[in-house]
């Protein structure tokens, strides 16, 4: 069995699962305000989930330091060591509330260099924070 270390970037919606402490595993309704206020309740935080994947994605993509285009401005060996580089992929999960954008550290064919991920993911992890006292 292999083992790898990974740089991961775990964002968590609080307060997801606070919204609906009170329901049951399949929802009683009486009424159908009862039902419009829980399809509310529904609509809100996939929206909100929606949007908190939407927002990283273009956070981890904006982080990108330098652009692809400008690496044959560079000596042979600086574009190639950037182009390389410049391969990583970020590779993401979700489930529920929850995102996991991660990168391996290893020798791994598919992540030639972490370097770049890595810078993303921290980055993204600070504007993340803003973001989130901003919205607050």
């Amino acid at each position: 069995m292999k083992t790898q270390n990974y740089c991961v970037l775990f964002v968590d919606l609080l307060g997801y699962r606070n919204l609906f402490e009170h329901q049951g595993l399949i929802p009683e309704f009486h009424t159908d305000e009862e039902r419009n206020i829980f399809q509310q309740k529904v609509h809100e935080r996939v929206r909100l989930i929606d949007d908190l994947r939407r927002t990283v994605d273009a956070l981890v993509e904006k982080t990108r330091c330098f652009p692809q285009n400008r690496a044959d401005e560079l000596p042979p060996n600086q574009s190639a060591q950037i182009k390389r580089i410049w391969k990583t992929v970020i590779r993401k999960q979700f489930f529920g509330d929850s995102l996991i954008y991660y990168v391996p550290l290893g020798q791994d064919p598919d992540f030639p260099s972490p370097v770049l991920a890595i810078h993303m993911l921290i980055t993204c992890s600070g504007l993340l924070s803003l973001l989130a006292l901003q919205r607050q």
